[in-house]
């Protein structure tokens, strides 16, 4: 039982890029997990701290007390704007640019919004100490896997119908892999220590964008101009 929203949060994303088919949807795919990375790297830095409790929920043992920096409202808002001014910047010879900006901020926001309703009371509102948020859906694991999935799947045949972006076989083929690794992790033993959970949010984190990049620009999937 070792698993945290995971697909889920790939989502966004998928159904992001239905309205910017010019951005790449490996940014996509970065933009929805900006506030894992950095919590990944916040834990491994012991800046932010959880412990592994068995039990503790239903689909996972993370007790993931003390996160301010990168799963608070606050810290949301203020990674979603740096997420737009990045993005505008990196684009700033690009039409659209502002859009693509939007975007990406409501990606990285979206992050938020997808673990209220798994988390327990562990979402800060703002710094350390403030109230915390979560409606603990986690303690559910039957209805938090059928949430996280039909998210994802729900997504993926939304974009599947999209004019401007029509995935090819190799996009199902990854989208398939990504379910079964998720639906698998929500059965097995999860990591024994926070670095070890850090290190292998991390490894997925960083394989799926680049497995994205690689069936976007290497199986000829169709771009049009985002709204500009």
């Amino acid at each position: 039982m070792g698993c945290l929203m995971f697909i889920g949060h790939y989502a966004p994303a998928l159904l992001l890029k239905t309205s910017a088919p010019k951005l790449p949807l490996w940014s996509l795919f970065v933009a929805v997990e900006v506030l894992d990375y950095l919590w990944s790297a916040f834990v491994l830095l012991g800046i932010e701290h959880m412990r592994i409790t068995p039990g503790f929920t239903q689909s996972n043992a993370f007790d993931l007390y003390d996160m301010p920096y990168t799963h608070s409202l606050v810290a949301t808002i203020g990674w979603s704007l740096l997420a737009f001014g990045v993005t505008v910047l990196w684009q700033r010879r690009q039409p659209g640019r502002l859009w693509s900006g939007f975007v990406i901020a409501l990606a990285v926001a979206s992050h938020f919004l997808l673990d209220l309703p798994v988390h327990v009371r562990d979402l800060p509102l703002a710094g350390p100490g403030s109230h915390k948020l979560g409606f603990g859906l986690w303690s559910n694991r039957a209805g938090a896997l059928l949430l996280e999935t039909s998210l994802f799947v729900g997504s993926a045949i939304a974009l599947s119908f999209s004019t401007k972006w029509k995935p090819r076989r190799s996009w199902w083929v990854l989208a398939a892999v990504m379910t079964a690794i998720c639906v698998v992790n929500y059965f097995l033993p999860g990591p024994k220590t926070p670095t070890e959970l850090a290190l292998s949010g991390l490894a997925f984190y960083v394989l799926f964008p680049i497995l994205a990049w690689r069936v976007e620009f290497t199986s000829g999937a169709a771009s049009s101009p985002s709204p500009g």
